[in-house]
């Protein structure tokens, strides 16, 4: 139940970032019309200021165009701050990701040096034997954490987090996984399904 609550969570993000970009779309269509509204109105209110009456008429209407595009800028900050809130909640659950008790062991034993097992497990028998199990169990693990930095580098890709926030807040991850032999050798011979980690991995070698 936890683990499905943390992906509803990134989920919600991703769906409210393209309604954020959507309205914004409008919003930005709706303040040019706006804004062309405001100069015509301050053009016909110089051109007529002799006529009292009229002057009043337009600085009416003007005063509800600027009341309107108030409107829409305080709206604007609104959908940002709300944007801005979620952003925090889809990091915040990643991190959790980060912190399950598979990815704490992958990544504990990165930091120790300790080799993987990443070699498929052989077909010869049906039954499986135990160092069969012990494959099977580097394998997953170890796919579930480069899933989880492939998560957190498709939040960049979809414009969700800047490179720069991914690189602060998971850089370190990548660095260090950069530097253990089984799991690069891993990736490169399966490169194929794993190319959103290699391009993260090249652009942190570009940073550093």
């Amino acid at each position: 139940m936890e683990k499905q609550e943390k992906k509803l969570d990134i989920k919600k993000w991703l769906t409210l970032n393209r309604f954020c970009n959507i309205i914004g779309v409008i919003i930005a269509i709706l303040l040019l019309i706006a804004l062309i509204m405001v100069i015509i109105q301050f053009c016909d209110l110089c051109n007529d200021v002799c006529n009292i009456m009229h002057s009043r008429s337009a600085l009416l209407k003007l005063f509800v165009v600027l009341f309107s595009v108030i409107t829409l800028l305080v709206t604007v900050l609104q959908l940002s701050k709300m944007a801005d809130a979620e952003q925090i909640k889809a990091i915040v659950a990643l991190r959790d990701l980060f912190n399950q008790e598979g990815n704490l062991q992958v990544y504990n034993r990165i930091l120790n040096k300790e080799s993987f097992n990443l070699k498929e497990p052989s077909d010869d028998n049906k039954e499986t034997n135990k160092e069969d199990n012990d494959k099977l169990c580097d394998l997953a693990l170890v796919n579930n954490y480069i899933g989880t930095l492939e998560l957190a580098y498709i939040m960049v890709e979809k414009n969700l987090i800047t490179e720069y926030e991914f690189l602060n807040l998971f850089g370190y991850r990548l660095e260090d996984l950069s530097q253990n032999k089984d799991i690069i050798k891993y990736v490169m011979v399966n490169k194929k399904y794993h190319q959103i980690l290699l391009t993260a991995l090249s652009n942190l070698s570009k940073k550093i």
